[in-house]
């Protein structure tokens, strides 16, 4: 992109009035914690921006989807005591 924009004059934008940009978890969603790295800048109507923060557990490891969906493919072999098949049979 550099290449094609060569010579030409750096133009600012400005977002329209109603929109607000808000770090996120790019695998969840939800607000990335004040922490993170793998946060990601998106853009939003007013009001409609995500609220809730992402879980981070205390190893770092993404624990949205087990807490939320219980889903036994994001636990950890050590968290994962059941014999839980990984997909639903529905």
């Amino acid at each position: 992109m550099e290449k094609v924009l060569e010579g030409r004059p750096v133009e600012s934008f400005s977002p329209p009035p109603g929109l607000v940009f808000v770090k996120i978890d790019p695998k969840t969603g939800l607000l990335a914690p004040p922490a993170s790295e793998s946060g990601v800048f998106a853009c939003y109507l007013e009001g409609t921006e995500p609220t809730a923060y992402a879980d981070v557990d205390r190893e770092g490891k993404r624990s949205f989807f087990r807490l939320d969906m219980n889903r036994a493919e994001d636990l950890s072999p050590e968290e994962d005591e059941d014999d839980t098949p990984d997909e639903s049979p529905l």
